[in-house]
């Protein structure tokens, strides 16, 4: 809610109606310190033959 990146990751892979391509965070940020507990904004961005495709903004709580 601070209002800055904690962490970003680009991955490419291959995707269908039936098949995701998994994107996992570590729980840290870019320095490899431990997040602490709260609620974390986040964003997703696909990109598919230079389209453009954002998943708004979401909420994901991070307990212990």
């Amino acid at each position: 809610m601070m209002g800055h990146a904690l962490w970003s990751q680009s991955q490419t892979g291959l995707s269908d109606m039936f098949l995701t391509t998994p994107v996992t965070w570590n729980l840290t940020d870019a320095a490899g310190r431990r997040v602490g507990r709260g609620i974390y904004l986040y964003r997703a961005t696909m990109t598919c033959d230079d389209n453009t495709y954002d998943s708004g903004v979401r909420r994901i709580a991070v307990t212990n």
